[in-house]
This record gives C-alpha cells, structure tokens and sequence, in this order.
C-alpha cells in the first residue's frame, strides 16, 4: 500500500508507484509495429466496466473493491495473472478461461488496519496476448484520533 502521509518512507512510497506507472507505459508502448500501428493483440480485449473505485473518509479497516469485466472477443481468455502495488493487497479472480461474451468479477481486499491518511493502490491485471489493465483503488482514512 502506498500512503501519502509524512513519513521517512513518503519520498520512497511517490519514487516506486512512479517507477511502476512509468514501466507499465514502457511495456504497452513494445506493441507497436515499427511503423506505428498496433497490434491486433494489443487492443483491449476486456471491458472493465470500471477502473478506479475511490473511498472517502473511511474508517481504519480492510475494504473490499470489486470490478466487473466482460469478455469482448470471440475466443475464451485468461487472466495470467495479477500484480498489486503493495503485500497488503489481496486479488481473488478466475483462473478458468472465461468464454466469449461471459462476464466476471476481480474482487480487490486491503488491509488499512491502523492507517490513516491518502492511500492509492494498483493491481495490474494481465492477460495472454493483449496489454495489461490497471485498476485502482484510492480514497483517504479519517483520522479518528482527535
């Protein structure tokens, strides 16, 4: 998890969620052919219905997220797999092959426990042959001890 309050840690929190946004452009932009058209492969062939979901003035706790995704091709696809920016973030989601115009759910949990502040959490989510999506999760935690 990522929080922005002041810490020692701020500086080292804002250098690696801008190290990883900077390597996900990177890695979309290797789709490409070199005269600038894209591959086929490379288009979004998963509709999240959203990517962010935001939490405001939240109590300290674990929150749930869910994203909802169809299937927007002819052919079964998978979820290879998930990336979070932090080990506080858990991912449940199908590793069954999910049919053409079939729709499912990623379900997003953090643990905020004892946290306070902004925070802004990713999970990449990736997929065989086609770029990856990145969903976010942010808000702010009340402080309650005033």
């Amino acid at each position: 998890m990522v929080l922005l309050k002041k810490t020692k840690y701020t500086n080292i929190a804002k250098a690696y969620g801008f190290v990883l946004v900077f390597s996900l452009i990177i890695s979309c932009g290797k789709h490409q052919h070199q005269n600038g058209k894209k591959d086929a492969a490379s288009e979004w062939k998963f509709i999240f219905k959203d990517r962010k979901k935001r939490f405001l003035n939240i109590r300290s706790g674990v929150i749930n997220a869910s994203f909802n995704y169809y299937n927007n091709t002819g052919d079964p696809q998978l979820i290879d797999s998930v990336k979070t920016s932090c080990g506080c973030t858990n991912v449940q989601y199908s590793k069954k092959p999910i049919n053409p115009n079939d729709s499912g759910t990623l379900r997003v949990t953090i643990d905020l426990t004892n946290e306070y502040g902004s925070f802004n959490n990713t999970v990449g989510v990736y997929f065989h042959n086609q770029k990856p999506v990145v969903l976010k999760v942010i808000g702010t935690i009340a402080d309650i001890s005033d």
